[in-house]
């Protein structure tokens, strides 16, 4: 369609910036890209162009590049939100979570009303040093008070405790995502006879994990590009009693449709890191660790705490098997997105090198394809006095092969105060040791949970000083690291994290709960349904 649009008048300005939309919508970076050069070539420097060409780069992991034209677009169109709210995830992407928090809050003062921007600058402010669940419950009730603050109605329901609850889970992310790897190991195990799901798919781009959910049993409504109030009349013919948000303040969120209240019963669940701030938003699953007893203050949901895991992993079926380590010097490891390795993570990430010698750092992820980003990160390390060749800053690799590099990893060092979630469990599975800190927000207890819930609760520390001593130590003890390595699958395997059936019953539990107390509290109406 880009393609087509773009070439049936390439002159057309209009007809361009109309093409550069429906390419974002698409997630075609390259035809993006193409399209936002056509458009400055035609009418020159332009700040619409400008944005696309900073999307299109951001969209294909060169975040250094689409910076560049971020700013460019705020000197072009300073009066204009979108391009600060271009910049804020550019920040995000290219690893300066203060900066996109700045760039998203000069985006708002211009446009108040962008719900989506202020939903952006929620996320971003998880992966500031720093953040506690106290701080980003201030912020996330303030953004409710703008933009969550009307609620509808309940729908009618005839509220019969005991018959089978129907579910809607809703999410942008049914695909090769966290969102699919978690619900690969629930959606087949559902009981019909408890709970009949219907998956709202967000998602304009299907991959092999779409088709994989998509066949999990179940009802299937593909929904992108649809008006919220269209999307709330579907959920109400389909009778969904309780409808699960997978995506909370992340990109393509439904937020104001569940403030608007779309089902009787309305539960926060793996998409977000902690609270929403909805008032409608009645329950968050949770467990013990990602919020530990007495802090429920900071949740403006009821916290429901499963007793083993919050989410189960399904890992790929093509997944190599454990290596032998057999290098004679300590190869550490960081996978995770560039957004989490903030100034303090490398300052303390450098202090073990130095105190481990002959060490490196080896990293991959989307972002360090770009020249600019890995020298500005060598740049960091050569300041706090490692030398930058011991640091290897690699690009983003398909799946399997990523996988297969963590048979060159010693040790992988978890991120903070935004910990690691699904790499964390990748690292596990594939024999490798995560030295986390144990954080103060959900973001931050990601891995201290799965360690803990696999018996390693020995590499979960209180702070940055303990967190260096812990990975040096590590680095040190042969036998220990070899011990884990070989042990770790078998460990997941025996674990909460891999108990399908198990936390599949535990989530029908508290669905039935949570469904029987709407039911003793149904609106009169409902009871003469």
């Amino acid at each position: 369609m880009l393609r087509r649009g773009t070439a049936l008048d390439p002159a057309n300005a209009a007809g361009l910036v109309t093409a550069l939309r429906w390419g974002r919508m698409t997630e075609r970076a390259a035809e993006l890209a193409r399209a936002a050069r056509r458009l400055t070539a035609l009418i020159g420097p332009d700040a619409r162009a400008e944005i696309e060409l900073a999307v299109a780069n951001a969209a294909s992991g060169r975040p250094g590049v689409a910076a560049v034209h971020a700013r460019c677009a705020a000197a072009l169109g300073p009066g204009i939100a979108a391009a600060h709210v271009c910049g804020g995830h550019v920040a995000r992407e290219a690893g300066l979570p203060e900066a996109a928090v700045a760039w998203l809050g000069r985006g708002l003062a211009i446009d108040p009303f962008d719900a989506r921007a202020a939903s952006d600058r929620l996320l971003c402010r998880q992966y500031v040093p720093g953040v506690t669940a106290e701080s980003l419950a201030i912020h996330h009730n303030e953004w409710a008070r703008r933009f969550a603050r009307h609620e509808a109605a309940q729908p009618w329901r005839h509220p019969d405790p005991d018959r089978p609850i129907r579910v809607g889970y809703l999410s942008p992310d049914f695909a090769l995502h966290p969102i699919g790897w978690f619900l690969a190991g629930v959606l087949p195990h559902h009981d019909p006879r408890a709970v009949e799901h219907v998956c709202y798919s967000d998602r304009r781009v299907e991959d092999e994990m779409t088709r994989r959910l998509r066949s999990a049993g179940g009802e299937w409504v593909s929904c992108a590009g649809w008006p919220d109030q269209d999307l709330a009349r579907r959920i109400e013919s389909d009778r969904i009693d309780i409808l699960v948000d997978l995506a909370g303040h992340t990109g393509a969120n439904r937020l104001p449709l569940f403030a608007r209240r779309a089902a009787p019963v309305q539960v926060s669940w793996a998409g977000y890191v902690g609270t929403t701030g909805v008032p409608a938003m009645d329950y968050l699953i949770a467990d013990g660790i990602h919020v530990p007893i007495g802090e429920d203050a900071a949740y403006s949901e009821k916290v429901v705490r499963l007793p083993g895991t919050y989410v189960c992993y399904t890992p790929p079926e093509d997944a190599p098997e454990v290596a032998v380590r057999s290098g004679q010097s300590i190869v550490f490891g960081c996978f995770n997105h560039l957004s989490k390795v903030n100034g303090e993570v490398v300052r303390r990430w450098a202090e073990i090198l130095r105190r481990v010698p002959g060490s490196r750092l080896v990293m991959h992820t989307r972002g360090l394809g770009d020249e600019r980003v890995r020298a500005a990160l060598r740049a960091q390390f050569d300041a706090a006095g490692i030398d930058p060749s011991r640091v290897d800053p690699g690009v983003g690799l398909p799946h399997q092969q990523l996988l297969a590099r963590y048979g060159d990893i010693d040790i992988a060092l978890d991120p903070f105060p935004y910990s690691g979630g699904l790499t964390t469990l990748e690292a596990l599975w594939m024999g490798v040791p995560v030295v986390t800190v144990r954080g103060r927000t959900f973001a931050g207890r990601h891995s201290s949970a799965y360690l803990t819930r696999i018996g390693l609760e020995s590499l979960v520390v209180d702070g940055p000083d303990a967190y260096v001593e812990l990975a040096v130590g590590l680095a040190r003890d042969s036998e220990w690291r070899s011990a884990l390595r070989a042990s770790m699958r078998q460990r997941l395997l025996a674990s909460p994290m891999m108990d399908y059936v198990g936390t599949t019953r535990q989530v029908e539990a508290e669905f039935r709960t949570m469904w029987r107390v709407w039911c003793a509290r149904a609106p009169a109406a409902a009871r003469g349904a």
